[in-house]
């Protein structure tokens, strides 16, 4: 695979930046005592929500997308399945089975990573139209499937 976000070259990567930074603008942080990152003098534990986040909310798309890039990044970085990326299998009428347990099998890797981005690109579209960020299509973007 060549065209990833994780290497930086994904379809829609600047439409993905350009979101990345709406949600830090929007992104509620809550600290709460007791917790495992460090707030100031005392341990606190963090927890991050975007507003109207709810089916319908002005955010929901971008909420999404906040969710999966999280999972992506737990794909790439430590090989660890989601729920998200099952669920996208079964709509697509794949094969789900991608192995068993939390940690995906290096012989599924590469068509469960591809299946990421889809699902990436898919929520990148969803949260630019409701964020109203445009969509940079090339000619090439275009046609790239069809080959």
């Amino acid at each position: 695979m060549e065209k990833t976000y994780w290497n930086g070259t994904g379809t829609y990567e600047a439409e993905q930046e350009t979101l990345h930074e709406i949600i830090d603008e929007k992104l509620v942080r809550k600290y709460h005592d007791g917790g495992m990152y460090w707030d100031g003098d005392k341990q606190a534990r963090y927890d991050a929500r975007i507003p109207s986040q709810q089916k319908g909310g002005s955010n929901y798309h971008l909420e999404r997308l906040r969710k999966i890039k999280n999972a992506y990044y737990r794909l790439m970085n430590d090989g660890d399945k989601n729920k998200a990326f099952d669920d996208a299998a079964k709509r697509r009428e794949r094969d789900p089975f991608f192995g068993y347990g939390k940690r995906l099998n290096k012989h599924y890797f590469s068509s469960y990573a591809r299946l990421a981005e889809r699902v990436m690109d898919e929520r990148i579209k969803l949260a630019a139209e409701e964020q109203g960020v445009s969509l940079e299509l090339t000619y090439l973007n275009l046609y790239e499937d069809v080959a």
